[in-house]
């Protein structure tokens, strides 16, 4: 039987040594609401200048910490502003709002093209909170009310662009319906499906033989159905301005860059919007016609409450055919999103369901740098394969 992922892969490696923490509690003035409290814990958690659990951004540390200083006094307008977005939004778990955040303030700043936060120090943020913030604060709100968390890295496409070309190894002459849940701008996609982006991309592959680098460069099956689905329509500032705010330069530019190396192959993929929540989101993946071969989604299930996460894997189930497999690459721990990444993967059964979750591949880190074999390596490889040499699929 297959082995559920319940946590982080055992790869033998040792935990990390614990590491000194800035005592930041101080700096709380907490009110007695739980989700509150929880957010502020999660602040502190990120905003330590050590520690394994720490934001990998400094500017975004600043701000979390300038954030404890000032927004948990009793009557704060943003900690106002937060307990309405958790009313509005309660499958919003903590982890999410505070990422949330600051990604909607840091549109905000851009959209009135002032750059100062990018050298704020927390000090400044707490006086950004108190005053010149709270002309923003509107603005901010409604972002957090409609917006999620979207990001463009390709390199989260490897696994699926090598598991295609895996399939299309077993049946070079399959034609494949392949599907992108959360796609977000709609490059992951293309990217996948084009001859040689991904196989350009530099990254260690510590695979046995490099199989995912090998498998980037075979070539890839017809498809005769490419649909990528988003419950928000593509906002290209909004996605760079969900990026680190040290990186938001050079990641703009690259996805400036992105949509202009991919457009002509992005012109063969269908972008639409739908919630994968909703029954409708089926009969939209498959446009009416066929199961799909294949679905993917990336960093999307984290911002669903479980009851939405089954919700979207029986749909998933329903535009998949028998046999098909469903590709998901994810937080090891999404309560701790520096933990690591992996790439599950579990296919449909003839009852009509999802298998549970096999473990394909681990990832180093949110770029996608480093790829290692998940606990269920060799065993995806093998149905990637039987996939193709199926012809009844």
């Amino acid at each position: 039987m297959p082995k559920r992922v319940e946590g982080q892969p055992d790869s033998g490696a040792k935990e990390p040594a614990a590491s000194s923490r800035v005592d930041l509690s101080p700096l709380i003035d907490r009110k007695e609401d739980g989700f509150l409290s929880r957010v502020s814990d999660q602040m502190k958690l990120q905003g330590n200048e050590d520690g394994e659990d720490r934001h990998r951004d400094p500017i975004i540390r600043k701000f979390y910490r300038g954030a404890l200083k000032a927004i948990f006094a009793p009557g704060q307008k943003f900690s106002t502003m937060l307990s309405e977005i958790h009313a509005h939004r309660s499958e919003m778990d903590e982890t999410h709002m505070v990422n949330l955040f600051f990604r909607a303030i840091q549109y905000t700043r851009r959209h009135n093209n002032d750059c100062a936060y990018m050298t704020y120090e927390e000090d400044d943020w707490a006086k950004y909170f108190s005053g010149t913030g709270l002309a923003d604060i509107d603005t901010i709100k409604q972002t957090m009310k409609e917006k999620n968390t979207a990001t463009n890295i390709p390199a989260r496409y490897i696994g699926l662009a090598a598991a295609l070309r895996l399939i299309t190894a077993g049946n070079p002459n399959i034609r494949l319906g392949v599907g992108d849940v959360g796609c977000s701008l709609g490059l992951g996609l293309p990217a996948s499906i084009h001859p040689d982006y991904l196989s350009k991309l530099q990254f260690a592959d510590g695979t046995d033989g490099q199989q995912i680098q090998a498998a980037l460069s075979l070539p890839i099956a017809e498809l005769y159905r490419a649909i990528g689905i988003d419950i928000d329509l593509p906002d290209v500032e909004w996605v760079k301005a969900c990026n680190y705010p040290s990186q938001y330069d050079t990641d703009g530019a690259a996805i400036d860059k992105t949509i202009a190396e991919l457009s002509e192959v992005s012109r063969t993929v269908d972008i639409k919007q739908a919630d994968i929540t909703s029954p409708e989101s089926v009969e939209i993946l498959t446009g009416g016609g066929p199961a799909l071969h294949v679905i993917h989604s990336s960093l999307t299930m984290y911002e669903l409450t479980l009851e939405q996460q089954q919700a979207a894997l029986d749909n998933i189930a329903k535009a998949l055919r028998v046999g098909g497999i469903y590709l998901e690459f994810t937080f090891v721990d999404p309560k701790n999103w520096f933990k690591g990444f992996h790439a599950l993967a579990r296919y449909k059964t003839p009852s009509g369901q999802l298998s549970e979750s096999l473990e394909w591949l681990v990832w180093g880190d949110s770029r996608c740098r480093q790829v290692d074999r998940g606990t269920d390596f060799a065993q995806v490889n093998e149905y990637l394969a039987n996939m193709g040499r199926n012809h009844n699929l």
